[in-house]
This record gives C-alpha cells, structure tokens and sequence, in this order.
C-alpha cells in the first residue's frame, strides 16, 4: 500500500457507512467534528445528508460520539439515534474500541516497533499536551503502541490504549518524533494548509443495534 495516499484521500467530507442507527464518515483535515463558528463541520454535512437523503423524514438526530482535531483526517463514527448514541458512548468509555492511526513523522522513532507509555498533562488556556516519561503533578497516565510501516517515508502506524487530549501528537514530540507540519508540537512548518500528517484510517466498534463487532477502513473511501 502506498501510505502516502492516505493523507490526502479527499478535500470533503464522504460517508462511507450508514443505516438507520449510525454514520461513519471520512473528516478531512480543516473540518470540526463538532458544529463551529470558525469552520466547516462534520455535524453540518451529516444533518444535511441525512435531509438531503431521507426527505420523509420529520425528525432528524445527529448525535456526537468521539472527536478528531481539526488538523486530523480520518474516520469519524455519527449516532442517528439517541439509543445508539448512548451505546457507542459507553463502548468509547470502556475501551472496547480500537482506534489506528497513521502519521508521517520528521525522524523514525526508535525501536521501529514498540510502546509509548508515560503520563500526559494538559495546558488548556493554549490547548497543548505534554508528554512525561515519569509521573508529575497534574498529569494522566497514556499509553499507546506503534510500529513504522514505511521506513524510507517515516510512516507510523499507531494504535491508541487511552484516549488523552492530543496524545498521538504530545506522545511522539515527546520522543523527538512530531509529526510533519505540527508546528505546534516542534515540527517544522512545511505548508500553511490547516493541516498535519495524522490520520484516523482504520476504526473497530461494535453495531449498537445488533453488538456486531465491525471495521472501517480509510481506503474504502479512496478514489
């Protein structure tokens, strides 16, 4: 697989998944999951979808289960119901997702293949992330497993464990790994794009209907 693809699949959001309980939907980087003065909107494109596509109906419920940051791409899991919002809810609270990332990153971290663990503390008045190889005040414990998957392009598969505010980008700084354009976190600026080389490309939850468990992949929605 060329992975270099899979940053830049689309400029606008697609679904690539839907019944009458959920949505799962490709965000591209420079979108907000959540409705936003400032931005384009997964929650906009989803209640017009579901207008657009289903006229009939009188009443319309999107309901909001995980976020990705607005410089993130990737797979974005919508509620249609308030049952099945609850239920996919819980299943993010209790872990019994798997989310899998990838990110292109300025230096290969080494081993190529291995754990990220350590503590996270959160500067909310700047909305940036630490990452701590040793417990300190105020910070959360995270830990989240990698592997290179393209050595010559320094491509970074990435799995989360806990589900930290800016884990993936603090956690690889953290490393003198950042992740490409993520100036925020020590990287070099390379494009003015709202945009870093992060991506939410593979997503596992069970049907909240039917306790199916399912996957989602980013390159189903590839051209």
């Amino acid at each position: 697989m060329d992975f270099l693809t899979l940053f830049s699949v689309s400029e606008t959001p697609s679904v690539i998944f839907e019944d009458y309980y959920f949505l799962v939907v490709y965000k591209p980087a420079g979108f907000t999951v959540e409705r936003h003065p400032s931005y384009a909107s997964l929650e906009d494109f989803a209640n017009k979808h579901v207008r657009e596509t289903f006229p009939e109906n009188k009443k319309y419920f999107i309901g909001i289960v995980h976020r990705l940051d607005v410089n993130v791409s990737g797979l974005v899991v919508l509620a249609k119901t308030r049952a099945a919002l609850k239920h996919l809810n819980e299943q993010f609270a209790n872990k019994s997702t798997r989310k899998i990332y990838l990110a292109q990153c300025e230096n290969n971290p080494l081993p190529l293949k291995g754990n990220i663990d350590g503590w996270i503390s959160e500067d909310k008045l700047n909305r940036k992330a630490t990452y701590f190889k040793d417990q300190q005040v105020n910070t959360k414990a995270c830990s989240l497993s990698y592997e290179v998957v393209d050595e010559a392009n320094r491509i970074v598969k990435i799995e989360l464990h806990t589900g930290r505010f800016h884990q993936i980008r603090a956690s690889l700084a953290g490393i003198n790994c950042p992740i490409v354009n993520d100036d925020k976190y020590g990287a070099k600026k390379i494009s003015e794009e709202n945009s870093i080389k992060l991506v939410a490309c593979e997503l596992h939850v069970k049907h909240p209907k039917t306790d199916e468990r399912l996957k989602f992949e980013l390159k189903h929605v590839m051209n």
